[in-house]
């Protein structure tokens, strides 16, 4: 009774594996199909169209919809319908085009394999008796995510909502999934199931959370729904910032008589949260002038800000190692743990300015002692020419 029993179970299992379909890779799958059946009824009339309506009623179905299509001759003529799936014309090509059969007398068709597209459908016999044929898309949805992208510190909480919206007349209940979020952060749905009247749409919340240790950077929140038979996925895309500062200068460019400074204001901001000590440092290109800041490290909390004083010397003379021209300088800040901005200055060294019209002191001096010398031999000349008493 036992041994009976056992193959009996056995059978089962084979009978339902046997009639279980099976992806290639030997996993069940789910079809997914629209299957529903369309009945449509016509009758011919050579000279005034099907039904008796010479624009010819317009036939639209679903794609994966049967058609079940019963013709009848109104006028005792023969008639053939079929939709020109070839666009070839009044001449069927039953191989590719959909054909019924050839009336009369009454004949029920079923036609199916319709993709989706606007077609023509004819009586092979007589021109007059052609119409519209559409196959719309199957119902389905949409989800979408509005904002698509969130920027977000660390520690921080954002939402996102979440549309879902019925398509082609799709009706009936959409499963989410739970989010599927990277390492760091966490997300969670105000529902995991919502169902849609055909035409409308229902909104959920997306709740996203930052570690407070999530390395800054770029990620992606994905929510799938499934209904129906069709599976949409909404993504968020997810930007992670730290604590950070930013560094500026009051004046983009500087211009500095040769022997003078100049000076400039170095500000630092907090941003995100940032809080602590920023060192800066200042180098100029090519070398010449000098640069100091004062302060050179600074206290930031978080959302505050802090100055420090930049000043740049020119030196002249003899041995200066600054000549008039164009020089470059930067300040670099650096913070914890590997923060590091930088700020430009354009810097111009001019000569000294000298009087329009003026005439250098060594010029006069010289010119006073030719103009004395020449007096001095003009005075010597003068008495040895004196005759003797």
């Amino acid at each position: 009774m036992h041994l009976l029993r056992f193959f009996g179970l056995v059978i089962i299992v084979l009978l339902m594996t046997a009639l279980t379909p099976f992806s290639p890779m030997g996993i069940p799958s789910v079809r997914i199909a629209h299957a529903t059946t369309r009945t449509v009824s016509l009758v011919g009339y050579y000279s005034t169209g099907w039904n008796n309506t010479p624009a010819n009623p317009t036939i639209t179905i679903t794609q994966g919809d049967t058609l079940v299509i019963t013709t009848s001759s109104g006028d005792t003529f023969q008639h053939h319908f079929f939709v020109d799936v070839d666009g070839l014309g009044m001449t069927p090509n039953c191989s590719v085009d959909k054909c019924a059969s050839i009336i009369p007398p009454t004949a029920t068709d079923t036609l199916t394999g319709f993709t989706m597209g606007t077609y023509t459908y004819y009586c092979e016999y007589h021109p007059a008796m052609k119409g519209t044929f559409i196959v719309q898309p199957p119902p389905d949805f949409s989800i979408t995510s509005n904002p698509s992208g969130l920027t977000m510190n660390q520690g921080t909480f954002q939402t996102s909502t979440l549309t879902i919206s019925s398509l082609n007349g799709f009706s009936g209940t959409v499963t989410l999934s739970p989010p599927s979020v990277p390492a760091g952060i966490s997300a969670t749905l105000n529902s995991s199931m919502v169902t849609i009247p055909a035409g409308s749409s229902k909104a959920i919340a997306l709740n996203v959370t930052i570690g407070a240790s999530t390395t800054p950077g770029s990620y992606t929140v994905s929510v799938t729904g499934s209904g129906g038979g069709n599976s949409h996925t909404a993504n968020v895309s997810v930007t992670v910032v730290g604590p950070d500062f930013s560094i500026s200068l009051d004046q983009s460019s500087l211009s500095i008589v040769v022997g003078s400074s100049g000076n400039a204001t170095v500000t630092l901001t907090s941003q995100n949260g940032f809080a602590g000590t920023v060192n800066l440092a200042a180098t100029i290109s090519p070398s010449g002038p000098t640069a100091s800041l004062t302060p050179a490290m600074v206290s930031l909390t978080s959302g505050g800000s802090a100055t420090s004083r930049l000043t740049i010397t020119t030196s002249s003379g003899l041995y200066s190692s600054t000549s008039p021209g164009s020089y470059t300088v930067t300040v670099t800040g650096t913070g914890s743990p590997s923060l590091s901005h930088p700020a430009s200055l354009s810097i111009t060294v001019t000569s000294l300015s000298l009087p329009a019209q003026g005439i250098p002191a060594s010029t006069l001096i010289i010119a006073g002692v030719a103009v004395l010398a020449a007096i001095i031999v003009v005075a010597v000349v003068v008495v040895r020419r004196r005759p003797g008493k």
